[in-house]
């Protein structure tokens, strides 16, 4: 993700720059038993276009089932397809009752 948005956003690939440079230092600092203290903010979980596995699987298998390709429930790898349709067709609407 730091290398895709790194790309075409300077400040991005400065911390990512930063990002590297505390980990070998972490490394180091490690192996003679002295951890670094203190976190790092990163920006980058703030950043408009970031996103994660958990955004693209419900998606990429949505499309399968709408595109009805054969491989659809192989991709989402579960044993019953229903549990596919349960967790991750997308294109259904789902609608709850009010509670007063």
């Amino acid at each position: 993700m730091h290398n895709y948005i790194a790309s075409y956003d300077t400040e991005i690939a400065k911390e990512f720059a930063v990002k590297k440079m505390r980990e070998a230092a972490q490394r180091i600092a490690n192996r003679i038993n002295r951890p670094v203290k203190g976190g790092m903010e990163l920006m980058l979980t703030k950043h408009p276009d970031y996103f994660s596995l958990q955004d693209i699987r419900p998606a990429a298998i949505t499309t399968k089932l709408a595109n009805r390709d054969a491989d659809a429930y192989d991709f989402a790898a579960h044993a019953n397809p229903g549990t596919t349709h349960r967790h991750y067709d997308r294109r259904k609407v789902k609608a709850a009752d009010a509670t007063e």
